[in-house]
């Protein structure tokens, strides 16, 4: 190969890992951004089943674009990856609950769930290889925005000024009936508490009229937790707040 060539084939190389960062990021924010109203009412599982067929994709969509960082990478340090954090935490994990397929009598069902716990966990390993950490950072954040739009329909139907789904009787303005797009008041509350720790870390951690903006998300969202009356999820929250503080606050405070 000439000099010419082998330059101009070293550039596509080095530019591989670069499109597949981008694409891979992409595939984030679209599951972030669109995720939280997909639902189709004709669906037995209206809620949780399309969501399940839109994410699940587009999570291993994201990990095979990242895995494209690997192409310039001319040996893989396993006695190094062994030692992150995040393999740490998530192996015991799944290998505990891929034990559950062993001891039920359901295994049909603990499949199906056991298949999208390794997908999350993949998604939780390859984002965190894969993904520089301000653009982390970015994308963990931005879960405020899907998070708000489901807050904020989940308090109109619980007080009766907004109810798609045009649910028998007055459910709706029952505990119950405050679905949101998340399928049921549990989902909605479980998906909230996260959001609300990360409003509470960019109060603490901006000024001026974000600061703002993240209060009115927290407030938004505080609401729809508290409507949905999950003791669970309102308990999470609680602990995460603490240690959270606890984490953030010099220690003579």
């Amino acid at each position: 190969m000439s000099p010419p060539a082998a330059s101009a084939a070293r550039r596509r190389s080095a530019s591989i890992p670069r499109w597949g960062e981008t694409l891979g990021e992409v595939c984030v924010w679209a599951l972030i951004l669109g995720l939280w109203w997909v639902h189709d009412p004709s669906m037995k599982g209206a809620f949780r089943l399309p969501k399940l067929l839109v994410a699940q994709p587009l999570v291993l969509l994201s990990l095979c674009f990242l895995s494209w960082r690997l192409w310039n990478v001319p040996r893989i340090d396993w006695r190094g990856l062994t030692a992150l954090p995040v393999l740490r935490a998530l192996v015991p994990l799944l290998l505990l609950a891929s034990l559950g397929l062993a001891t039920t009598g359901h295994r049909a069902v603990v499949g199906e769930a056991l298949v999208s716990l390794w997908i999350g966990a993949g998604a939780l390993v390859g984002w965190n290889l894969g993904l520089p950490l301000d653009r982390r950072r970015r994308l963990v954040r931005a879960l405020m925005l899907p998070a708000t739009a489901l807050a904020a329909v989940g308090v109109l139907q619980f007080h009766g000024w907004y109810r798609p789904f045009d649910f028998a009787g007055e459910t709706e303005g029952l505990r119950l009936g405050v679905t949101s797009y998340a399928g049921s008041a549990g989902d909605l509350a479980l998906f909230l508490v996260l959001p609300c720790l990360i409003a509470q870390e960019r109060l603490y951690g901006t000024g001026g009229q974000r600061r703002w903006l993240w209060g009115a998300g927290l407030a938004i969202c505080l609401w729809a937790l508290a409507v949905t009356q999950t003791l669970s999820a309102l308990v999470a929250l609680a602990v995460g707040t603490v240690v959270l503080w606890g984490l953030l606050l010099p220690r003579r405070r």
